[in-house]
């Protein structure tokens, strides 16, 4: 369920499907004990250590350096110590998945050698990473000396080891080079996806952004980006994605836009198309939440993120809407929204209901941990209807669920993005990387898994260009009927 604690010893992206930010920290703490691996060079793979909490007096993050076969044996280590099937996994999955990855991008450079074969495995975990390691190492060497083609091949080799778990909360993650740029433009798709359905549109421009000055709208459908079409006989093209997307770029893995970007847009409420030509620029961070009193007497706030003091801020947010004995209820729009803390969630909910367990956290030992709703918090005694889409990810579904089982209010939208796979916390490699790694799996209120299945609305009232284009939004409609005329 949860992204990365706010946690480091360097500025790093915590990132989940449609949240990037950044986060400065100080202080590393000291490495937790881990199994001793030998590297490809015959030396022992340093421990992966943990970020410390943040304190004052932070520094300017180390360069990234170079990934590296140790790099490697870190982040396999790092899985089978902490990861919460950890103690289940067989270390031939990782292995086999790094070489995958490995072997794919020596063939897309046309640098595929006849040793690039993994040895014959036997699950113990240290001796398959020196026999592993070895030979990755001797791949490595025989390389052109470009540091720019070793790095691509050794992330690659980084990528399936990562991805070979299929955990969507154990994650690796480079700090792009330069700062993140962006256009602007929230699109109806934030992240990669197999149920990615056309059209691609635009739902929110943020003001002072090159999209808000060239005029786009919500509702605008990208029919090409760069003169590509952003589907393809049905299916998402995630490198245009990644042109209009910082969190899709820094998701995918793919470089964020620098230069011009040309988009082809068409709008549904007049017909017209129109060929704009932006260039992305580094944006300030979009506020976190925004507060609207759309009937006189329903609060409606969108939360951008489940960040530090969300709770308060919505709460806050609902008093200085001045309703007062007028309010008759809360819309808390909670699309696009990609998580964040899990404290705010105990907190968001504290608001609503009391002394409930809205989610529980299994250990790799089956060790089970209840999450407590936060009783401190003063209810407001509002009937809640929550908007919700496919970017709603992490903390957002673990939200989204609780108020279903919880039954304190109503889901309106489309299914949540189903990415909550289990609490996960930060390591950090020795080329200036981060790993998250999830090490606890979450089930909801009611004991059911909701990663990779999402959380299904109450009423279902998607969001379509057609309606945006012409100043409606179905699920605001829906979500005001249901709080009374």
């Amino acid at each position: 369920m949860r992204p990365l604690p706010i946690v480091g010893c360097r500025r790093v992206l915590v990132t989940a499907v449609g949240l990037v930010f950044a986060v400065l920290a100080v202080g590393c703490s000291a490495p937790p004990a881990m199994s001793a691996q030998a590297g490809g060079a015959g030396h022992q793979v340093p421990a992966c250590p943990r970020p410390a909490s943040p304190g004052r007096g932070a520094t300017p993050p180390p360069p990234t350096t170079v990934t590296t076969v140790t790099t490697l044996g870190q982040a396999y280590s790092c899985i089978l110590d902490s990861w919460a099937d950890g103690n289940t996994l067989d270390d031939r999955v990782l292995i086999t998945g790094a070489f995958a990855g490995f072997t794919q991008e020596l063939q897309r450079r046309g640098l595929d050698q006849a040793t690039a074969m993994p040895p014959a495995l036997t699950g113990n975990h240290d001796g398959d990473w020196t026999s592993a390691g070895g030979v990755l190492q001797r791949v490595v060497d025989a390389l052109p000396a470009d540091p720019q083609v070793r790095q691509a091949v050794l992330a690659a080799a980084m990528s399936g080891l990562v991805s070979s778990v299929h955990d969507d909360h154990v994650t690796w993650q480079r700090s792009p080079s330069g700062p993140l740029t962006s256009l602007g433009i929230f699109a109806s798709v934030q992240a990669p996806r197999p149920d990615a359905i056309p059209p691609l549109f635009i739902t929110a421009v943020d003001p002072g952004t090159p999209a808000a000055a060239a005029g786009l709208q919500p509702g605008d459908i990208l029919s090409t980006v760069n003169g590509v079409a952003p589907f393809a006989n049905g299916q998402l093209n995630v490198g245009v994605l990644a042109w209009v997307s910082t969190t899709a770029a820094v998701i995918s893995g793919a470089p964020p836009p620098r230069g011009p970007v040309q988009l082809t847009l068409h709008r549904p409420s007049t017909g017209q198309d129109q060929t704009l030509n932006l260039t992305p620029s580094v944006l300030p961070p979009p506020p976190p939440l925004s507060a609207t009193a759309p009937r006189g007497d329903i609060a409606e706030i969108k939360l951008a993120v489940f960040g530090p003091n969300a709770a308060a801020m919505v709460f806050t947010a609902i008093a200085n809407l001045h309703l007062g004995d007028k309010l008759k209820g809360v819309i808390l729009d909670l699309r696009g929204n990609g998580g964040g803390s899990p404290t705010e969630v105990a907190r968001l909910l504290g608001g609503f209901v009391h002394g409930k367990v809205w989610s529980t956290d299994i250990d790799r030992n089956g060790d089970r941990t209840a999450n407590h709703t936060d009783d401190t918090v003063t209810l407001l005694h509002q009937p809640l209807v929550v908007l919700t889409d496919r970017n709603c990810a992490s903390a957002c579904d673990a939200f989204s669920d609780a108020v279903k089982d919880l039954r304190i209010g109503t889901l309106v939208g489309t299914r949540t993005a189903g990415v909550s796979a289990g609490a996960a916390l930060p390591f950090l490699l020795n080329d200036g990387s981060l790993l998250g790694v999830a090490t606890t799996h979450q089930v909801g209120a009611d004991g059911e898994a909701i990663d990779g299945i999402g959380v299904a609305p109450d009423y279902n009232a998607p969001t379509t260009s057609q309606a945006l284009s012409t100043g409606h939004d179905p699920a605001v409609d829906k979500a005001l009927s249901l709080l009374g005329n």
